[in-house]
């Protein structure tokens, strides 16, 4: 009897697993409180909640990287109940995406090998830091504004529904 493969998936957090595109100004200029408290308004892109559970059903690991600090990363994922194996949070690495220490810091804490493992995010950043870590990189496009990439991401996720088929098949 051979062991079942198992993949690893990284995730990022904002305009990749939630639209919390309302609170962007704020987060980028660091003011949390008011980050916080739009917390209630963001969205769970629709499928994200399948996506989880097909992973959690086929026992492969999970890890939300963001540039982000835990407090808020853990707020978000409660708020919708998505469960991931660890998190790697802004003060977890001391370089931050697009360097790949945050995506390096996921694979230790998940205890598996890069070339086993998925990253998906919606900015070039989140992709230049998967490819520096030796990952497989998927660029998700449903929470994306308009925009050019200046890299190319080994996978193209167009919708939720094109992730869960990968993951599937």
């Amino acid at each position: 009897m051979t062991e079942e493969f198992k993949m690893a998936y990284i995730f990022d957090l904002d305009q990749t697993l939630v639209d919390s595109s309302i609170a962007e100004q704020y987060r980028n200029q660091g003011e949390w409180k008011s980050v916080f408290s739009m917390i209630s308004q963001f969205e769970l892109y629709e499928g994200i909640d399948d996506v989880f559970r097909i992973l959690h059903e086929k026992k492969e690991k999970i890890c939300v990287v963001t540039s982000s600090p835990e407090r808020y990363c853990k707020a978000v994922l409660k708020k919708f109940g998505l469960q991931a194996d660890a998190t790697v949070c802004y003060h977890d690495t001391a370089r931050h995406k697009p360097y790949p220490d945050p995506i390096l810091k996921a694979i230790e804490l998940l205890g598996v090998s890069n070339q086993y493992t998925v990253s998906i995010g919606d900015s070039d950043k989140d992709i230049i830091a998967s490819q520096e870590a030796g990952v497989i990189s998927g660029l998700a496009l449903w929470g994306r504004q308009m925009g050019s990439f200046s890299v190319n991401a080994d996978y193209v996720f167009e919708t939720v529904d094109d992730l869960k088929k990968f993951i599937i098949t």
